[in-house]
C-alpha cells in the first residue's frame, strides 16, 4: 500500500461441496525492524488441519508482533 501496510488474503477448497476455507488481515511496518501482523483465518470444515493458506495461519484470530535485530 505504500505506506508500510501489507494486505493478506485468501480462500481455499481443497474439498468438493465443502466450504470455503479463508484468511484476511495484514502486516504493518513498525519501523526500526519491528512489524505487527494481525489475520482472521476460518477452517470451516476443518480440512486443513492447523494451517490455512501459505502463511499457515491458525483458525481464529491471530495478533504477532516480531522485531528484527
Amino acid at each position: 500500500m505504500g505506506n508500510g501496510a501489507t494486505i493478506l488474503a485468501g480462500a481455499l477448497n481443497e474439498n468438493e461441496g465443502a466450504d470455503t476455507d479463508f484468511y484476511i488481515g495484514g502486516t504493518y511496518d513498525l519501523g526500526g525492524g519491528a512489524s505487527v501482523l494481525a489475520v482472521y483465518a476460518d477452517d470451516k470444515d476443518g480440512d486443513q488441519a492447523d494451517e490455512i493458506g501459505s502463511g499457515e495461519y491458525d483458525p481464529g484470530m491471530t495478533v504477532s508482533v516480531s522485531f528484527t535485530f
